[in-house]
């Protein structure tokens, strides 16, 4: 077949033959975006083939690539498959099997009765591509693949699908799993399996299993017994501990970290997968008999067996393995570092520095500052702090540097430093980049105004290196902030997996909102148990404890509602929200908001009652209820009206005339989730008059806490996993710090609000001027603006020389 043209967009032509499949695809070479193969008429691929797309990006800045295939059944976007990848410049190639191709919206794609395939770009480089069909490589010769789970799973190349219901299985409750995120072979699986027995030639073979079930959401099968048998032989017989398996399996990527030339196959696709390798020698007429037992999820798992003959000395798993690190590549685009703003550098090996480190803060508030070390050899350190007079709560991180997932639905990791470490020894200096520390000064309410000095002392094999600092505590009261600022809070995934009773329980959930309420953050949405009618109690105890550690009513209770709904009904969960109403009054605990729809334009279409519906039933049960939603979209408006509190982030709209628009419907505001946090908890809420921001989440990590690749989303934690039930102020993300520092520019504005000094009113017009009124240009602006804001207002606040209690707080 000719190559053809269509109006308008550039084509690369595809071949078809007679039958169904592509036999053979001839392409019209290399050509410029779009390419497009369109006959008019259904055609079919070959479910042993692949769909190559290949070519070159030009320029410098990275290209999102998507690849659409319409089937005589795809309407819209969602009936159609929509491959969208970011790629880097340069060179690429993806090889996507023709088996388990699916739409959208999730249905297996007719493979046989394709009717488009087009490849288009958003983005300004040139791209040069072609598309074609050719034959799956086959493993090397004599080695066999098996592939277990869904029947329309994607298939790696070369390995045959055994799917549940096969009568080479056996076992009990067999389902087959499909994962998100993680390549073909380890993505799905069949639960449940007790023995397998496959046909194989004779003689010596080498046999590998992946066995591992990557999970999904916040669940990593977690199985503390497992023993594996092949052929007879023990290839792994364990038995664990909770705080074993959480140790060597949960927190086994906890101290990895990105240096140049790693990606998503090194840091983590290599480390996923659960494979074990043994070399048997099945007897001859029995086959190869694989047997699996063990108790907890995923202990009976089989994701794929490879089965090679022992002559080959591996290479079949090379190959494998090679195809898996080549799909992790394709699949997962790094992006060049985001430069910060600069911090002062000390060497190591070098001098001691005689400029110090400073601080500014203010009673009653956290002050931050930040450096980093070098050194000609990479060097661990111990670290410690000392002051000279009377001390101050003050804690050091050291910040990991490790690959970030910013965006939902995008294949984009960023290298960046925001973990922060508690124990600063297990990062040792390198010598390709500083290592960042970060410094804390937690100054309490009562603490003198003054100067207080110090010094960070840094150990290492041989060296001693001492840095000064200097804590200046102004004499300020800072206004609180009006709008509390806190992050959407539940028991740590990890922990609740293995049992345990309400106290421990208890201490974890106070832990957390201690160490946020440190932080000044105590506009949290508290951890709530689900609610029964039988038992109210533990909802309560979570309540009391929200309030001892200051946490602001009225509160958010994202979840126990529609979990209630799901298990008692609507009319049961109104009810017994009723009740809880009336029992945490009658205790003096603050309102609960009970959240009543989570993004409802998200899920248009889906069963259950409607959030009108709902509010009815509530209103019914419970007039005085306090009724909340988060909305992302601006056609969730329609709903504001039986709300009492609306949460909307920039997906609804959070400029100022949209705001005040909302307000005119009847709710109050709040803020969450406004990809700029501390922008939004500080300036933003204050701009448009928030009553609340809440930012998610502090501990929803997906599958893998450290595997930012394993799900639909990446790890949205604040709290890093820990064995300890209370790890204080253990391992963080940074976005605590930011969070943190609104709630200070908030306060800061504030104090700003009560002066009457034309330089004070200068200030706050410099402000709005520098960040404006329009979200998407004010998000744009670096964190640094309000770090020269706060600068410019404490030197204010010193010319001003006020007494005692009257002045400023800043950096």
């Amino acid at each position: 077949m000719r190559p053809f043209r269509l109006p308008a967009i550039v084509v690369a032509a595809l071949a078809i033959g007679c039958g169904a499949a592509f036999a053979e695809i001839p392409s019209a070479g290399p050509a410029r975006l779009p390419l497009a193969h369109d006959p008019g008429r259904t055609f079919g691929l070959d479910r042993g083939h692949v769909l190559v797309v290949e070519g070159r990006i030009e320029g410098t800045e990275p290209v999102t690539l998507v690849l659409r295939i319409d089937d005589d059944r795809s309407t819209d976007y969602g009936s159609r498959a929509n491959i969208e990848r970011t790629t880097a410049p340069g060179p690429f190639r993806w090889d996507i099997p023709v088996t388990g191709l699916r739409s959208t919206d999730g249905r297996a794609l007719r493979t046989d009765a394709l009717r488009r395939i087009i490849l288009f770009r958003t983005g300004l480089s040139p791209v040069t591509a072609q598309l074609r069909a050719e034959p799956a490589r086959g493993l090397p010769g004599g080695a066999s693949g098996f592939s277990f789970g869904p029947v329309d799973a994607p298939l790696l190349p070369g390995f045959e699908r055994v799917a549940p219901g096969d009568p080479r299985l056996a076992g009990e409750r067999m389902r087959a799993i499909r994962r998100p995120g993680v390549d073909p072979l380890t993505a799905s699986g069949i639960d449940g399996v007790r023995t397998v027995r496959l046909a194989v030639p004779g003689g010596p073979l080498r046999v590998t299993l992946w066995t591992e079930d990557p999970g999904e959401w916040e669940l990593l099968p977690h199985p503390l017994r497992r023993r594996i048998v092949v052929a007879g032989r023990v290839v792994r017989d364990e038995t664990l501990s909770p705080e074993e398996w959480l140790t060597r399996r949960y927190l086994a990527g906890r101290d990895r970290e990105w240096r140049p030339g790693d990606d998503a196959w090194t840091l983590y696709g290599a480390h996923r997968g659960g494979r074990v390798t043994v070399e048997v020698e099945p007897r001859p007429g029995e086959g190869l008999l694989i047997e699996l037992s063990g108790e907890g999820p995923g202990a009976r798992h089989l994701s794929a067996v490879l089965v090679e003959p022992a002559s080959l000395n591996g290479a079949a798993l090379a190959e494998v393995e090679a195809r898996r690190a080549e799909w992790h590549r394709a699949a997962w685009t790094i992006r060049p570092e985001e430069e910060g703003p600069p911090i002062p550098v000390f060497a190591l090996d070098g001098e001691d520095p005689t400029e110090p480190l400073r601080f500014v803060g203010a009673a009653g508030g956290p002050a931050f500052a930040a450096f980093a070390l070098t050194s000609r050899k990479e060097r661990r350190v111990s670290a410690s702090i000392a002051w000279s007079g009377r001390p101050l709560p003050a804690s050091l991180h050291a910040a990991q540097v490790r690959l970030e997932r910013r965006d939902v639905g995008r294949n984009v990791l960023v290298p960046a430093e925001e973990i922060l470490r508690a124990d600063v020894s297990v990062l040792p200096v390198r010598t390709d980049r500083p290592r960042r520390y970060d410094m804390v000064v937690h100054v309490p309410p009562d603490a003198e105004p003054g100067l207080r000095r110090g010094e960070i002392v840094f150990v290492a094999r041989g060296i001693r290196r001492t840095i000064p600092f200097e804590a200046e505590i102004l004499p300020v009261r800072l206004p609180p902030t009006p709008a509390p600022v806190g992050f959407y809070l539940d028991e740590p995934p990890h922990l609740a997996w293995f049992g345990g009773d309400r106290e421990a329980r208890a201490r974890r959930l106070a832990c957390d909102l201690a160490v946020l309420r440190r932080f000044g953050l105590t506009g949290n949405a508290p951890a709530f148990s689900t609610p029964s009618p039988q038992d109210r109690s533990a909802f309560l105890a979570d309540a009391r404890i929200a309030a001892e550690q200051g946490t602001a009513g009225p509160w958010l209770a994202y979840a126990p509602f529609k979990r209630a709904v799901a298990a008692q009904g609507l009319a049961g969960a109104a009810a017994l929200a009723a009740t809880l109403d009336r029992e945490s009054e009658a205790a003096g605990l603050p309102k609960t908001v009970w959240s009543i729809a989570d993004e409802p334009s998200n899920h248009d279409g889906a069963k259950g009652p409607k959030p009108v519906e709902i509010a009815a039933a509530m209103r019914a049960a419970a007039p005085r209820a306090l009724l909340g939603a988060q909305l992302n979209n601006p056609g969730d408006v329609r709903h504001a009206g039986v709300l009492d509190v609306a949460i909307v982030n920039p997906g609804f709209g959070i400029d100022p005339a949209r705001i005040e628009a909302l307000r005119a419907l009847g709710p109050r505001v709040w803020l969450y989730n406004a990809g700029r946090p501390r922008l939004a908890a500080g300036y933003w809420t204050k701009l448009v008059g928030a009553e609340r921001y809440l930012q998610w989440h502090a501990r929803m990590p997906t599958a893998d806490p450290f595997d930012p690749t394993d799900g639909r989303e990446g790890d949205v934690q604040i709290f890093m996993p820990s064995t300890e039930p209370c790890a204080g102020t253990g391992d963080l993300h940074r976005d605590l710090f930011r969070l943190a520092e609104g709630v200070l520019d908030r306060r800061w504005m504030e104090w700003l609000d009560g002066r009457p000094e034309p330089e004070a009113a200068a200030l706050r017009t410099e402000l709005v001027s520098r960040f404006g009124k329009i979200w998407t240009a004010a998000a744009k602006i670096p964190d640094a603006e309000l770090d020269r804001f706060r600068r410019d207002a404490a030197a204010l606040a010193r010319r001003l020389n006020l007494p005692p209690g009257q002045g400023p707080e800043g950096r």
